[in-house]
């Protein structure tokens, strides 16, 4: 379980905006964990190179962390972005078919 605050908890029991940002918190996890569950019960991925195998081939801790920087790479819109262009042109690079095509 990801750590929150006493504070922040016990703004909780006052607040519905904290409430709702908590159960928003809950429900983003959880997407990012059906992502990884879904991933894993595919199959082997050891000639996977998108994204998301790279991650699940990194060191992590834990699986929350992978979660989190899953969830990350999906809702931080500038560094996706940027992150995106320049897998795409790494990918590119090492395919000389595909980059004959681009």
């Amino acid at each position: 379980r990801n750590y929150i605050g006493p504070q922040f908890a016990f703004m909780a029991f006052f607040s519905e905006s904290v409430r709702e940002s908590m159960k928003a918190r809950k429900h983003i996890d959880d997407i990012g964990m059906k992502i990884l569950d879904r991933f894993n019960k595919s199959g082997t991925h050891s000639e996977d190179h998108s994204i998301l195998a790279h991650l699940m081939r990194a060191p992590y801790h834990s699986n929350r962390e992978r979660c989190a920087d899953i969830m990350i790479f999906l809702l931080a819109g500038h560094d996706t972005t940027a992150f995106s262009l320049s897998w795409i042109l790494i990918e590119v690079a090492k395919n000389p078919r595909v980059a004959s095509l681009v």
